[in-house]
């Protein structure tokens, strides 16, 4: 096992309590809080305290708990929440009876997951074979299995399709593939979009890769980092703003394996934990403290204890190793988490908690606390 899952099931002690705080846009209901009512600052969603992992988008959210139960809330169109409807809830709702799920991605569109046996799994819309099940369905409204092979090890969802990294190193890539970016970094330029798996590349070294929309990253097991996809705005961070259709080396540096690419920016932490983005800056997603656009790594103040970047948008959010949370960028629903909608352009704490666990958001911003 790679990237985020490892630290995460590294780091859970089974007589620990993890909390689930929500934030930010809850036009769908998914805070998960009950209601469509927007926040700007954490609130704990119900009572539980066995939240392992999350993931969130503007229309849907998804999490797994400790003991292998998967949970959704939010929009239901095209069947996005899983439970076999479509359905909308503003609170979370247990997708199934099975005990033995491990990792979920959203996206605006589908929704991934991976079981602890190794099998992938999708769900929601499923336009250009965004779902991978080599399918001309255009929606699925539960969980259906991504072929049959139980090698999976971690899956990224992006838009109109995903990526995701085998046990054997190799990543692979499915969905849409714009016309003229190779977003799917399969070495084609143009329209070709893929409804089932395709293997990128020969290499048998990935960690952890994807996209979340036209541009993507990936880290191998050595820590070199890479990038492919559309390069307007320097996205890519090599390159200067040229499109690349395979992935290609981004410096020499070694990085920790937690990265975050969004629409035009990306964010990641090397192993010396420094804080770096390069790409789009127009709200100040960058955490640079200017609206500055940069086509290679730029790092981000001085410090050396960040842990994990994460955030779909325009709003960044990271936590340090001393279990901190921070965020920066768009705050136009409070996905800050800052008690306002001020735009910042430089990592600010949320509140004065040390004990932040995992966070992920778009205009929704989910986080874990383990007090």
């Amino acid at each position: 096992m790679t990237g985020i899952m490892q630290m995460l099931l590294s780091s859970v002690a089974a007589a620990d309590v993890y909390q689930l705080y929500a934030w930010g846009k809850a036009q769908y209901g998914t805070l998960g809080l009950n209601d469509t009512i927007r926040r700007s600052s954490p609130v704990q969603v119900g009572s539980d305290g066995d939240w392992f992992q999350v993931s969130s988008t503007e229309f849907q959210s998804l999490a797994v708990k400790t003991d292998g139960t998967l949970w959704s809330w939010g929009a239901g169109y095209q069947g996005r929440t899983g439970q076999n409807d479509t359905i909308g809830r503003s609170s979370p709702t247990q997708v199934g009876a099975l005990t033995n799920w491990k990792q979920v991605s959203c996206c605006s569109q589908q929704n991934f997951a991976v079981k602890t046996n190794g099998t992938l799994w999708a769900w929601g819309g499923n336009y250009f074979g965004g779902c991978g099940v080599n399918s001309s369905v255009t929606s699925f409204s539960s969980p259906v299995q991504v072929g049959f092979l139980t090698t999976w090890d971690n899956v990224l969802a992006g838009n109109y399709g995903g990526f995701a990294v085998k046990t054997d190193g190799t990543m692979w890539s499915w969905g849409y593939n714009r016309s003229n970016y190779g977003n799917l970094a399969q070495g084609n330029i143009g329209t070709v979009a893929r409804s089932s798996p395709a293997q990128v590349g020969s290499d048998t070294d990935w960690a952890k890769g994807g996209t979340t929309s036209f541009t993507g990253h990936a880290i191998k097991t050595n820590g070199r980092l890479y990038g492919w996809g559309r390069g307007t705005f320097g996205g890519i961070g090599a390159y200067g703003t040229a499109h690349r259709t395979t992935p290609v080396p981004i410096g020499t540096e070694s990085w920790t394996g937690f990265i975050d690419t969004t629409s035009a920016n990306a964010r990641a932490v090397r192993s010396d934990g420094t804080l770096w983005s390069w790409g789009r800056n127009t709200v100040g997603e960058g955490g640079l403290n200017n609206r500055t656009q940069y086509s290679s790594p730029v790092q981000s103040g001085t410090l050396t204890n960040w842990a994990v970047t994460t955030g779909k948008a325009s709003c960044s959010i990271a936590v340090k190793t001393d279990g901190t949370l921070w965020t920066w960028g768009s705050n136009y629903n409070g996905s800050q988490g800052q008690n306002d909608l001020i735009l910042r352009s430089s990592p600010t704490q949320v509140g004065a908690g040390t004990s932040w666990y995992q966070a992920d958001g778009d205009t929704t911003t989910l986080a874990i606390e383990n007090p």
